[in-house]
């Protein structure tokens, strides 16, 4: 995924279940935003003093889990992100003695003061590993051939084993739905993948050649995919079902995204959509997208909000942060650049349950906004 340049766009999205009417010029001149700096934050920590490194080493964990922010609650801001942290003896393969070379590090932060909660650390052969939020509460670990289930006190609940251990670079791909309970893990090379399925956190298909695209994305119900990578033609199907077309012919009909079991993410061509599982359009138009942008966005099913980066202002030394009230037609909010700090590798984007908090993380700088005046 390309390094983002600063300058993002956070969309608010309230009601989604309803058309969405467009954003008026008119609407957002009549009630002015708040708008504050990027050093307006109402704290920050440089999250380098825990061990973050360079951000390269974090494009496979966004490749796969988008964020590397997530709210566990009101009172939990999660910061994650993985560190090359090599032992100086070598040692063989299946040495007991020998710790796998990538560290997923997660630190627990309060939101409302920044103050430090606890922290966590997993060690795996890969990159892309990560964490994602459990619907009853807790978050589970992807570490490649284990899942790790974690109650909501950050206890473990059960770990599970997807597959044997094959080499370093065995995982093509990771996909969770919105609700965390269905899960797809793809393993071996293009040419010849094999699936794993999790269901209700359970195997529900051991490991067999995929009948799903490389990348297919699901939903607790549904799979979608690209047809393939140059095409702009989506497919979706339920499990085992028949296949049918989501879109086709336009630029947006690229890289299919569950954000809700009902609600497709789509976006390409510097132009985001989003579309209900027939393909009809919800939310769309927003142009300005900076590349591969979309794969750094949050949505919250619980506040309604939906967050997406953007180059809006043409300006990429500049980052701007806009929130928009859809069903209003106006912008509420926005975090611009003072000229004195800016974003360039966008790393994580995440709103808190209520709405009330805006979390912004980029080259490992993670500072927290209030949305509420």
């Amino acid at each position: 995924m390309p390094v983002l340049r600063a300058c993002l766009l956070v969309i608010c999205v309230f009601g989604l279940g309803q058309a969405l009417p467009s954003l008026s010029a008119t609407a957002q001149q009549e009630k002015p935003k708040r708008v504050v700096s990027l050093a307006d934050a109402q704290w920050t920590v440089d999250l380098r003093q825990f061990g973050y490194q360079e951000a390269d080493l974090q494009k496979a964990q966004l490749e796969l889990f988008h964020t590397d922010e997530m709210f566990l609650d009101e009172h939990q801001l999660v910061a994650t992100f993985v560190a090359f942290e090599p032992q100086t003896e070598l040692l063989h393969r299946n040495n007991p003695r020998r710790i796998p070379p990538f560290r997923l590090h997660a630190v627990v932060f309060d939101p409302s003061s920044g103050q430090l909660l606890r922290q966590f650390e997993w060690a795996s052969e890969f990159e892309a590993i990560g964490l994602f939020k459990r619907q009853a509460g807790g978050f589970v670990i992807f570490s490649g051939y284990e899942l790790t289930f974690y109650r909501a006190d950050f206890t473990v609940e059960k770990n599970l084993t997807l597959a044997d251990q094959q080499g370093p670079d065995d995982v093509l791909w990771f996909s969770a739905s919105p609700s965390g309970k269905t899960m797809l893990i793809q393993y071996g090379h293009e040419d010849a993948a094999d699936c794993i399925w999790i269901r209700d956190e359970a195997i529900a298909f051991p490991r067999a050649k995929c009948r799903v695209p490389i990348g297919a994305v699901i939903s607790d119900g549904e799979a979608a995919a690209m047809t393939d990578k140059h095409s702009l033609k989506v497919s979706i199907a339920a499990f085992q079902g028949p296949v049918r077309s989501l879109c086709s012919g336009t630029a947006t009909c690229r890289n299919p995204e569950f954000v809700a079991d009902d609600r497709v993410l789509l976006w390409g061509g510097n132009s985001i959509r989003l579309a209900d599982n027939e393909g009809k359009t919800i939310f769309g138009g927003e142009r300005g997208l900076a590349g591969n942008a979309a794969y750094v966005h949050a949505y919250s099913s619980v506040s309604r909000l939906f967050v997406f980066p953007s180059f809006e202002s043409g300006d990429e030394t500049f980052p701007s942060a806009v929130v928009y009230d859809v069903p209003a037609s106006r912008q509420i909010f926005e975090v611009k650049n003072n000229g004195k700090e800016k974003i360039v590798n966008l790393q994580g984007l995440a709103f808190s349950p209520s709405g009330r908090d805006l979390a912004i993380e980029g080259d490992g700088v993670l500072r927290c906004y209030s949305l509420k005046p």
